[in-house]
């Protein structure tokens, strides 16, 4: 998790990522061979925040990328979204990869479920 604060010591953004393969579903798909990459190098954005009064002023992207650059660290380099507002999340983190790709016929929760490799930010 990366956490933005302000000069007082407030919280004012988060995002956090986690190992694709930590999700059950994700794990079940890898091993039914769904998945068209290495699923032990994806991981996945569940929360991304900046407090209202910040908005617009490029946080959450600074977030994002703080958040790809420890997931690179971690031997994670696939960006993979599914089961979240997807169009919301990718013109959001959608920034930091290639053109995402989605896998047809794959959905979670009625959603596409997509994915881009990510390089070093």
């Amino acid at each position: 998790m990366v956490l933005a604060v302000d000069e007082r010591n407030c919280l004012i953004g988060s995002y956090m990522v986690f190992p694709s393969l930590n999700d059950p579903w994700v794990k079940e798909q890898a091993e039914a061979g769904n998945l068209p990459f290495d699923a032990a190098k994806a991981f996945t954005p569940i929360m991304v925040w900046v407090h209202k009064s910040r908005r617009g002023e490029g946080i959450g992207a600074t977030l994002s990328r703080e958040a790809q650059e420890l997931a690179g660290a971690s031997g994670l380099n696939i960006l993979l979204v599914y089961g979240q507002a997807t169009d919301a999340i990718w013109d959001f983190t959608g920034r930091m990869s290639d053109k995402p790709k989605v896998i047809k016929g794959l959905v979670y929760n009625g959603l596409p479920v997509r994915y881009s490799p990510v390089g070093p930010a």
